[in-house]
């Protein structure tokens, strides 16, 4: 697509004013309304004391006013943070304070969270945005920078903004996502995607707004629901959409004649990231879609690692992929030698397309980050002979158990091709023998032994590898992006929380079963 055509939002709303925007619920803006409610966000926030250079933060659930505002504040020349609309009133102000917001937007029932910090609340932006004049601001194309500031995960502590020392402002700018779509062969004007994910996440705020440019439609779903996404997809005739791995899991563990329903046809790429997908998810989920649709890639807020073809897949399970273009991808241990193929240690890549970060006001973990040009996404895998990259884990979930390594994302996959396991998070806890035990936190569809899951682990696993516990929940605690929040469970399930109890008549077997999964000191020594 020539670069005229990616102009972004204003261009096509001079060009093709009634092209079909956004579909949100019962909203469907054209570009000429989303270039108006655009211009009406920018006046609207800067009567809030927005200037440019400035930051808002946007703290609301999925909706089709995120891009308006989105855009809103890039034609100010200020940038944008995303947060989690459920953010805690801690989590708010250490957001405000670490990134010196200017004007938080949240959430009407999130006022009282928000108490002294400097807000709008949706409710009152609204009406007051409506008022505002929707005509072209003055020199607004010379400001409308896309300019980011992305938080990481957590990892250890609080999230952390990433920064870039070398541009005039630290800001991150979002990349031209043209040649991103023309490789997907998803850059045509008639391409709908479809956003399921929460829109604080860079890569739904990134994919979506890569589409908006292109002058496709965008239709954005509140809340995750699998089978809405399934009907949506057949109402709409979505072509390309983004998932992560728990969404697979969500469709498929609705009944096969649900799945049936929705014609799913009109899909041409269907890209999954953000967390390990099962063998048996990204088997089963490859059935379901168009054939050849279903690619994934791996990366973080960071920038991109890998990606992988379904072709390439097929030949290589489990792995995520060779070098993304632009990219090299390096194993080094923890001296920083590099690895040869097959061994494992930690990833580290290196990328054309990204900027030297740094992490604001946290110096060490910047310089842990980097080898020289090379940064690490504090995984853990090796290459094989073809250079396709396979991941053991992140290094804070690798559990060591008796002196043994296990990945907890390996016994993962085991427990979630068990056919009662919906969904599955495995910990270790701390012990005073082994140092810690590997724990399988388990949703089920129906119920199942204790006894059954560890001997189906048994069966396919090393010993020392096998869960010690098995804790049955209703619903794993993930945070909007899908990513199990691990460490919660951790803090819920230490050593003195309860582990459901055996049925009587079950208690020697599953004991018996548990205690014959925990090898003695030699056999750990020998699982390393």
């Amino acid at each position: 697509m020539p670069a005229a055509d990616r102009a972004g939002i204003a261009a096509h709303a001079a060009a093709a004013p009634t092209r079909l925007a956004l579909v949100g619920g019962t909203q469907r803006w054209t570009f000429g309304e989303l270039d108006a409610r655009a211009n009406q966000a920018a006046r609207r926030l800067a009567r809030a004391g927005v200037q440019s250079d400035d930051i808002v933060a946007l703290a609301w659930r999925n909706r089709p006013e995120w891009y308006e505002a989105l855009e809103g504040t890039w034609r100010l020349g200020a940038a944008v943070v995303g947060l989690p609309h459920q953010s805690t009133a801690d989590e708010l102000a250490y957001f405000v304070a670490d990134s010196d917001i200017r004007v938080l937007l949240i959430e009407g029932e999130a006022r009282a969270r928000a108490a002294g910090l400097p807000f709008l609340a949706f409710d009152d932006y609204d009406p007051s945005r409506a008022a505002e004049s929707a005509d072209a601001l003055p020199d607004s194309s010379s400001r409308a920078r896309r300019r980011m500031r992305s938080y990481t995960s957590g990892t250890t502590g609080r999230p952390k903004a990433l920064v870039v020392p070398s541009s005039p402002d630290g800001f991150a700018q979002m990349i031209d996502g043209g040649p991103f779509l023309e490789s997907f062969g998803i850059d045509g004007p008639d391409e709908v995607h479809l956003c399921c994910a929460p829109l604080y996440h860079s890569q739904a705020r990134g994919f979506s707004f890569f589409a908006l440019e292109a002058g496709h439609t965008v239709v954005v779903m509140e809340r995750f629901d699998a089978e809405e996404a399934l009907r949506l997809i057949e109402r709409e005739r979505v072509t390309w959409l983004s998932m992560a791995p728990i969404h697979f899991v969500r469709i498929l563990a609705l009944p096969p004649e649900t799945r049936a329903r929705y014609d799913l046809s009109s899909i041409k790429l269907v890209l999954h990231a953000a967390a390990s997908c099962p063998l048996h998810v990204k088997w089963q989920i490859m059935e379901l879609f168009p054939p050849d649709v279903v690619w994934e890639v791996y990366g973080g807020t960071e920038g991109q690692a890998t990606q992988i073809s379904p072709q390439e897949w097929r030949r290589k399970p489990g792995s995520v992929g060779r070098a993304a273009p632009g990219a090299t991808v390096k194993i080094l241990d923890d001296d920083g030698n590099e690895l040869p193929c097959g061994e494992v240690g930690n990833v580290y890549v290196s990328s054309s397309r990204v900027r030297r970060f740094a992490y604001l006001h946290d110096a060490d973990a910047t310089d842990k980050a980097w080898r020289g040009d090379f940064f690490t996404l504090r995984e853990v895998g090796y290459l094989d002979e073809d250079g396709y990259l396979f991941l053991s884990d992140r290094k804070k979930h690798m559990i060591v158990t008796g002196g043994g390594y296990v990945s907890s994302t390996e016994v993962e996959g085991v427990l979630y091709a068990h056919p009662a396991v919906v969904d599955v998070a495995v910990i270790g806890l701390p012990d005073a023998e082994y140092g810690e035990i590997v724990t399988a936190v388990v949703q089920l569809r129906e119920p199942v032994a204790d006894s059954e899951l560890v001997e189906h682990c048994r069966a396919r696993l090393a010993p020392f590898k096998c869960p010690r516990r098995v804790v049955m929940v209703d619903e794993l605690p993930r945070d909007p992006a899908g990513k199990v929040r691990k460490r919660d469970l951790r803090a819920r399930l230490a050593p003195e929380a309860s582990v459901r109890e055996a049925d009587p008549a079950e208690q020697q077997d599953v004991a018996g079963a548990v205690e014959r999964c925990v090898p003695g000191a030699e056999g750990a020594e020998s699982g390393k």
